[in-house]
């Protein structure tokens, strides 16, 4: 039923989207949020067999907030961004704003790269490698 069900979202969004002259990037855009419920609703069937509703919730929350809060960060830069944008505006300014804008971004957003090394970097470090003894 999973497969019906995002065949069903693609082809509905894709039509809405097209429909209200967004054209190829409303297609994509369309097809990535039906892959985005058909990926959820293939951890949600795979977690539902070891782990309760509020633990596979809990999971997914775990899951997604770093991507939500990027994409939020994202969205007030990105209109920051356009608010200082001026008529006329030269290639030096252009350049220093969106990279002024990516600055911002990184400052905002490292906390939370930091964050998730801690918790799951230290998986990632083999031995031997970090602390030169490596054949």
């Amino acid at each position: 039923h999973l497969y019906l069900i995002a065949i069903g979202v693609n082809g509905l969004l894709v039509y809405w989207l097209l429909s209200a002259g967004y054209g190829l990037a409303g297609a994509a855009l369309g097809t990535t949020i039906s892959l985005v419920v058909f990926g959820l609703g293939l951890v949600i069937l795979a977690l539902r067999y070891f782990m309760k509703p509020l633990a596979v919730l809990g999971f997914l929350l775990r899951l997604t907030w770093p991507l939500a809060l990027g994409l939020l960060l994202l969205f007030v830069g990105n209109a920051a961004s356009a608010a200082l944008m001026r008529p006329g505006e030269s290639i030096v300014m252009l350049f220093a704003r969106h990279t002024a804008g990516a600055i911002l971004f990184l400052a905002l957003y490292s906390p939370v790269l930091i964050a998730l090394y801690r918790s799951y970097g230290k998986h990632l470090r083999q031995p031997g490698i970090a602390d030169g003894t490596a054949a």
